[in-house]
């Protein structure tokens, strides 16, 4: 009997494990194809070494990895729209082309944010850093 809930059509539904196993299998491939993706990674390494360095507090990590993941997880989502789109439109169409833009656009809503939450997290303590440099040395 065919299962109408199960995430394919003839295929049985996934246990627990396996599904995590076939989601980290997702992350996987998405990191080793998607030349963004691992441009964001490098992004939040940094940014995450930086909030190590300025001994960031338990909220402002809150922030910071929220803030990681929501980009991480658009450009994931973005990935697979694309991929969706390229599958059942692999001819050149507006309005697939117009799915592509409207997903890319979802990225760069996040990534603009993120810009933001880095601002307000690392402006003042590099800041203070930066008078207190200015002090000593002057």
């Amino acid at each position: 009997m065919n299962d109408s809930r199960s995430p394919s059509p003839g295929r049985p539904p996934q246990r627990f494990g396996a599904s995590v196993r076939s989601a980290l299998c997702g992350l996987w491939l998405a990191l080793r194809t998607e030349r963004n993706l691992r441009l964001h990674g490098v992004a939040a390494i940094v940014a995450m070494a930086m909030l190590v360095w300025l001994g960031g507090t338990a909220a402002e990590w809150g922030v910071l990895i929220l803030t990681i993941t929501l980009v991480v997880a658009t450009e994931v989502l973005n990935s697979s729209i694309e991929r969706l789109v390229d599958l059942v439109s692999p001819d050149w169409n507006d309005q697939a082309g117009q799915v592509k833009d409207i997903a890319a656009g979802g990225v760069l809503l996040t990534a603009l944010a993120s810009i933001a939450v880095g601002i307000i997290l690392f402006g003042p303590k590099l800041w203070g850093l930066l008078q207190t440099w200015l002090a000593s040395s002057g």
